[in-house]
């Protein structure tokens, strides 16, 4: 079978001999209508059951990459169809944009709607980038909405009063959290 979205074009195949044969004819069909890419856009990914093929194949005097993970409508996957690299980095990135805006995200003296507001501009936009592409999975799902909790905590923050034990404390931090999280939408 074939996939085709856009502009891009996934072979898929359970054996190495079958998916170049597929590439092969593809290629051939591109050359007699004069479509021409160039080989950075050629590349494979094997999963767990694929058989042979752990190196770069030349097929038509084209060199197609091996890859460990593959880009599909921005969103990373690896071998086994795990989408769990790409949260990572994703996650990764979110953090770095929170310490480029980190001032201005916890400066009481702006209002908590547009703390939130210039959440979703910056680290919302690095923590979801691609995912309207993409159906995750429930626990991809419950990690960004954990993490974006955290973000929301550190935003309302504010530090535990001497008298209050830490029961109360977290239930007032919840409810601050809550009331962060409410005026997003």
């Amino acid at each position: 079978p074939m996939l085709v979205y856009a502009d891009n074009i996934y072979v898929l195949g359970s054996n190495a001999a079958t998916t170049q044969r597929k590439i092969r004819t593809l290629l051939a069909v591109f050359g007699s209508i004069g479509l021409e890419f160039g080989d950075e856009s050629l590349e494979y990914m094997p999963n767990q059951w694929f058989q042979g093929g752990n190196q770069d194949w030349i097929i038509s005097e084209r060199t197609i990459a091996r890859r460990n993970q593959l880009i599909v409508l921005g969103v990373g996957l690896d071998p086994r169809s795990s989408t769990e690299s790409m949260i990572d980095h994703r996650v990764r990135c979110a953090e770095g944009t929170w310490r480029r805006h980190v001032g201005g995200l916890t400066d009481k003296s702006t209002p908590l709607s547009t703390r939130w507001g210039h959440w979703h501009d910056t680290v919302g936009n690095s923590l979801l980038w691609g995912a309207g592409l993409w159906r995750p999975s429930i626990a991809t799902r419950q990690r960004i909405e954990a993490q974006q909790v955290r973000f929301a905590r550190r935003m309302a923050d504010f530090p535990k009063k001497r008298e209050e034990c830490w029961i109360a404390f977290f239930r007032r931090r919840r409810a601050a959290v809550g009331t962060v999280l409410a005026s997003s939408t």
